[in-house]
């Protein structure tokens, strides 16, 4: 018997709310791919037919996430609810360009000098008090903001540090 962790679990007797002895049988591995014991199996959960046209249109914009199989049968299915290939290739490039306009913003966004000196004068202290080095850190995508964000961190750091050395001498 190959070790695994499910098998583990499953020997030690503690199995969490999140691993039901069911869930042992059929693994999930992806949006629709399900493992048993490293075989790819063809069945869909939940069927795509049961799926809401909104679950099948979000398969459909989003085909990059999802096996070539699963794509089809939507697109199928969408074709028998009376939704046409155009509709479902107009929404896909609509969220494209949403996708990429989002993207665009988060790129572009700035402090406004108000927060910029707000960081530099308080940032330090907060950073300090809260314990968290990374309080300006924006998130993911906003390239030039984080770095705005770590370099008035820094700033403030280097003038609080200057502003306790001359005051020690």
């Amino acid at each position: 018997m190959k070790f695994s962790f499910l098998n583990f679990v499953h020997q030690r007797g503690t199995v969490s709310r999140f691993e039901s002895p069911s869930r042992h049988k059929l693994k999930r591995c992806g949006p629709f791919a399900q493992t048993r014991q490293n075989k790819l199996v063809t069945e869909i959960y939940p069927p795509i037919a049961d799926r809401t046209t909104e679950q099948l249109l979000d398969i459909v914009e989003t085909k990059e996430q999802w096996r070539q199989d699963v794509l089809e049968l939507a697109q199928k299915e969408l074709i028998k609810r009376g939704v046409p290939i155009k509709t479902q290739a107009t929404r896909r490039t609509i969220r494209q360009k949403f996708q990429k306009r989002i993207e665009t913003i988060k790129a572009r966004a700035t402090y406004t000098t108000n927060e910029k000196i707000l960081i530099v004068l308080f940032g330090p202290i907060l950073m300090t008090l809260l314990h968290d080095l990374s309080l300006f850190y924006s998130g993911q995508g906003y390239k030039k903001k984080n770095r705005q964000g770590l370099f008035y961190s820094l700033l403030g750091i280097g003038l609080w540090f200057l502003a306790f050395y001359i005051i020690m001498n």
